[in-house]
C-alpha cells in the first residue's frame, strides 16, 4: 500500500517541484519584513543599561565584601534598582508602539521582570528578622542571566542594523 500510494504521488513531482520553485522565485521578488528594523534608541540605552546593571553588581559585591551589615541592604542600593527598572518599562513601553517588534518587545519584558525579581529578593532578604543582601556567590549566580539578557537585546539590534 505504501508503494502504491507514492506510485500515485510520483506524477506530482514535476508540478510540486514547478510551483515550489516558482514560489522561491517570487519570494525573491518580494520584501518581507519579519521583524522591526534596527532601533537605535534601543540599542544605545539598552548598551546604557548594561553599563548600570554592572555598576549596581559592583555595588553590591562591594558592599557584600564590607563589613557594615547596611551597605549590604536593600535601602543603600534602592535608586539604582529603580533607575534600572524605569529604564526598562520605558523600553519596553516604547517596543510596543514599533510595528512587528514582537522579539525585541519580548526581550524587554523579561529583562524588566528579572530586574523586579532580583529588587523583590534584595528587599525580602534586607527586611527579615536578621537582615542581610546578597551573598558573593548569589550575585555571581545572578550575575550571569541578567547581563546574557542585555547582551542579547543588544546583539539583536546590531545583527538588525548589519541587514
Amino acid at each position: 500500500m505504501h508503494a502504491a500510494s507514492l506510485a500515485l504521488r510520483s506524477p506530482l513531482r514535476p508540478f510540486v517541484a514547478t510551483l515550489l520553485g516558482l514560489a522561491l522565485l517570487l519570494s525573491g521578488a518580494c520584501n518581507t519584513t519579519l521583524i522591526a528594523p534596527y532601533d537605535e534608541y534601543t540599542f544605545t540605552r539598552a548598551a546604557e543599561m548594561s553599563e548600570e546593571c554592572e555598576l549596581l553588581f559592583a555595588a553590591l559585591e562591594d558592599a557584600a565584601a564590607t563589613p557594615a551589615p547596611e551597605d549590604d541592604l536593600y535601602d543603600a542600593h534602592a535608586d539604582a534598582y529603580q533607575g534600572l527598572i524605569a529604564a526598562a518599562r520605558s523600553l519596553e513601553s516604547r517596543a510596543t508602539q514599533i510595528e512587528k517588534n514582537r522579539i525585541p518587545r519580548k526581550q524587554l519584558e523579561l529583562l524588566r521582570e528579572s530586574l523586579e525579581k532580583m529588587q523583590a529578593e534584595h528587599r525580602s532578604r534586607s527586611s527579615g528578622a536578621e537582615p542581610k543582601g546578597f551573598s558573593p556567590t548569589a550575585l555571581k549566580v545572578l550575575r550571569e542571566p541578567m547581563m546574557q539578557q542585555f547582551n542579547a537585546i543588544v546583539v539583536l539590534q546590531e545583527e538588525l542594523k548589519s541587514r
